[in-house]
């Protein structure tokens, strides 16, 4: 790392330095209880967040220093999959739509198969700035969006601190420490996962409001957050909906100062009711997702989870001691032991620090964990101490144990995608001891005592292990040390509390600005601008572009194309330039369209990830049998093509061969035809090869159709075919043949597609292995082919019913307030985490 593009860091401590002296002038405010948030703390606040989201990511956000927020790391999902869809979404847009089929992903996928991508509602920040700027913005756009989670996390969950903590300064601290924490600049690298981080608070304000008045209001935002945060994220939202019934049940034993099983049943329900409410209004986009995800894909369908037997290993698996003190270690900080590279956070199937426990908490973690337990146990009713002990019994299982961590994986392996809701929990608490055993009283001794050496013994084993932040630990160690002599001047010297408090709260901020700066900018494999899509800075695809313009105005007709060599992604370039290839990767869905490769060109999968496939053209790019059945026309190449079935169409100025693939009489298209079949168990029996040769004049197709199909009875034919895509993804053109026959559609074969034929739409049926087939008579046809979301009726009538419920809902909340108007309302919630 050179040290030139860092110097800015001296300007921001500067500032913080001058944000320092306005809040010393004003300690005793920022120390003294306030039930709401002065302009001072907000002003505060966002004027730290600011500060740090200017160390991490100015360099970003100003598109110097050849840094990006794109990474070639040990996941590649943000690199290979995250910005190619971004820029075929831009692209879209300026096209004036944004089509319900994805023809340049792979062989074409549907928006609900890549729901959160999609439907990011931070994606209202990132679009229009690339529309405005242009693609080669993308880069800065991507920073500035990130910087914008940052900033709307923090100060959200400064609002959920208000029903925990009185003191400014803490707010301020438990803040900063989830705006900047390690998950979202770590999990948050996959982009929309930093949207989860800001939806989250959001929830638990909502929640937080209905527990304390239980209005209408209330009730009616828990289910409009609940539904646009299902609509944003089924997967995500999924995680955090499994907490919350949790988080409310345990709330609502501490909110009140008196037990009432009759009230407290009563609220629980009306708040299940209106988190339920807002499920069924998200169903009209819930539904139809979950039913492509489940029906359409062999990714995530369960075929190949394993049952009862893998839910019951998992149950009796736990850390390692090894993988234990690596919790500990990202408990404090998250790039304690390394950013960006390939070490193995679990022994149990080798996961990558994505999917290991996202901490960052700060590097008085322990310490102030230590106070909040010894302020629980010393200082809190016995209602109270049972809902903490057993919260935080679950919160140990969770990290210990697979079990819950496996859960959304159903149970193949275990992954801490969820534990957002754990560092959320987390923060308050630390928040809460900051205030109880520091502001409010002296600190405990002895779990001080304690506290402190297993902090710096974490930090000693982190940096015996660590690959690429010794610094990092070291950074941490000499801010531990500081913060143990702030807690000792504490002890020694009450009548400074403000003073150290404010000491303090910059010792615990600076870990984690520090840490998260780590995590951007130690990464080995940030990708720069010159090797970033699109970019301002780049003109590695100039050649490219050129030879697709060509292609473009040469063919306007559907078709697909490929390269043999590639650019800027090994998988998705496709996406990247805009045109329509085979080669993809995505870790969401596969479009049902494994078996097609497994079972008739294994040759192009580049990768067997267990759970999905990458297919790269590239490695097998001299088989014109098999461009023809996937619809190859043209490949374009940086070197002269010697192969029969290569003919030259033109060689552009920038030294690029264009190509059409020649196979057959007829011209290839993603449209073929064939006079018989075979059923996919005969297939099956035949080798690699002989399969192959009966596709020349063969469909395969699945038993159960084909036993209800009648075949054609002439054994020849020929077909013309002429189609267009338009801008929605639907496809349109005319087919003539010279006999009855079977036809073949290369788009997958998901019951969304619906083709007309003439006007009447037509039964279809899977044809080699993972295509639309359906009949055509002899003759000139017109036909029509548009994907359309199925279920959406079904999801239709569930968003409806969530509107009755949602409204039966608000009528017993308005009966409830009535009842109470002669009475007083709730108690103040108490302070208490869980």
């Amino acid at each position: 790392m050179h040290l030139r593009p860092y110097l800015y860091l001296l300007a921001v401590f500067a500032l913080a330095l001058l944000v320092f002296v306005v809040a010393f002038r004003f300690k005793d405010k920022l120390t003294h209880t306030s039930e709401k948030r002065s302009g001072l703390e907000l002003i505060l606040l966002s004027i730290i967040l600011l500060l740090g989201i200017t160390a991490i990511l100015r360099n970003h956000i100003l598109g110097v220093s050849n840094v990006t927020l794109a990474f070639r790391r040990s996941a590649n999902d943000t690199f290979d999959q995250y910005i190619p869809y971004y820029l075929s979404m831009i692209r879209s847009l300026k096209q004036g739509t944004l089509p319900l089929w994805n023809s340049t992903y792979g062989m074409g996928t549907s928006i609900l198969g890549n729901q959160s991508w999609s439907f990011d509602p931070f994606n209202l920040i990132l679009l229009p700035l690339c529309l405005i700027f242009g693609e080669g913005f993308l880069a800065q756009a991507l920073a500035l969006t990130f910087a914008a989670r940052a900033l709307a996390s923090g100060l959200l969950f400064s609002h959920v601190l208000k029903y925990y903590c009185k003191v400014p300064l803490v707010r301020i601290f438990g803040a900063t420490s989830y705006g900047l924490g390690g998950y979202l600049f770590t999990e948050g690298q996959h982009f929309f996962f930093g949207t989860a981080w800001v939806f989250l608070p959001l929830l638990l304000i909502t929640l937080e409001w209905f527990m304390d008045k239980q209005n209408t209001p209330s009730f009616i935002f828990i289910s409009i957050v609940t539904a646009a945060f299902i609509c944003f994220s089924a997967y995500l939202s999924f995680i955090t909906l499994l907490f919350i019934p949790l988080y409310v049940a345990f709330r609502l034993l501490v909110v009140g100062d008196k037990w009432c099983a009759k009230t407290y049943f009563k609220q629980l329900g009306l708040a299940a009711l209106s988190v339920f409410a807002g499920c069924l209004i998200a169903g009209i986009i819930l539904v139809p997702s979950v039913y492509f995800l489940v029906h359409e894909t062999a990714r995530i369908n369960g075929e190949h989870a394993e049952s009862t037997r893998s839910m019951t290993k998992m149950l009796s698996l736990f850390l390692s001691p090894h993988s234990f003190m690596l919790l500990l270690s990202r408990l404090m900080g998250n790039g304690l032991i390394s950013s960006g590279t390939n070490y193995h956070y679990l022994e149990l199937g080798g996961l990558n620090e994505l999917e290991f426990f996202q901490g960052g908490l700060s590097c008085g973690v322990f310490i102030l964990l230590a106070q909040f337990f010894h302020w629980v146990f010393s200082n809190t009713s016995r209602r109270e101490k049972i809902a903490i002990t057993v919260a935080s019994c679950l919160i140990a299982f969770y990290c210990i144990n697979y079990f819950l961590p496996s859960l959304l994986t159903v149970f193949r392996y275990p992954t801490y995608r969820g534990c957002l809701l754990i560092d959320a929990v987390l923060i308050i608490a630390l928040s809460l001891a900051l205030e109880k055993r520091f502001i409010e009283s002296s600190p405990a001794i002895m779990p001080l005592v304690l506290s402190v050496p297993l902090s710096l013994f974490v930090l000693y084993w982190s940096w015996s292990h660590s690959v690429n932040a010794a610094i990092l630990c070291i950074f941490f160690a000499i801010l531990t040390i500081n913060l143990t002599i702030l807690f000792i001047a504490r002890i020694r010297c009450p009548q400074a509390a403000a003073a150290l408090a404010l000491g303090a709260c910059v010792v615990l901020i600076s870990s984690v600005v520090a840490d998260a700066f780590c995590e951007i900018h130690l990464n080995p494999k940030i990708v720069s601008p010159k090797h970033f899509p699109c970019s301002n800075s780049t003109t590695d695809g100039d050649d490219t572009i050129e030879a697709l313009n060509y292609l473009e105005q040469h063919d306007p007709s559907f078709y697909r194309s490929e390269r043999t060599y590639i650019t800027w992604n090994k998988w998705n370039d496709s996406m990247s330039f805009g045109y329509r290839g085979i080669s993809s990767y995505n870790s969401s869905e596969d479009g049902d369209l494994t078996r097609f490769y497994l079972q008739l060109w294994p040759e192009v999968i580049a990768k067997d990830a267990g759970n999905f496939y990458c297919y790269a053209f590239k490695k097998d790019s001299n088989n014109p049998q098999m461009m023809a059945l996937t619809g190859i026309r043209y490949v374009i190449s940086h070197t002269r093509l010697n192969y029969s079935w290569a003919q030259e169409l033109t060689v552009t100025s920038n030294g690029m061969y264009v190509y059409e693939v020649k196979y057959g009489t007829q011209q290839i298209s993603p449209l073929y035809i064939r006079t018989t079949a075979l059923s996919d168990s005969e297939a099956d029996a035949l080798s690699l090869e002989e399969r192959r040769s009966e596709l020349d004049h063969k469909l395969i197709i699945d038993a159960e159709s084909l036993s209800s199909l009648k075949l054609p009875t002439n054994t020849t034919a020929t077909a013309t075919v002429n189609l267009k895509e338009a801008a929605d993804g639907s496809l349109s053109g005319n087919i003539d043949t010279t006999g009855d026959c079977l036809a073949c559609l290369t788009v997958p074969n998901i019951s969304d597609w619906i083709i007309r034929i003439d006007g009447q739409e037509v039964p279809t049926f899977k044809a080699n292995y993972g295509f639309v087939g359906f009949k055509l008579s002899a003759g000139t046809h017109v036909i029509q082919a548009h994907h359309q979301p199925a279920a959406l009726l079904i999801g239709a009538f569930v968003s409806a019913a969530g509107v009755i419920l949602l409204l039966a809902g608000i009528w017993l909340t308005k009966r409830t307030q009535y009842a109470k108007t002669s009475q007083s309302q709730p108690a103040n919630h108490m302070k208490i985490s869980i």
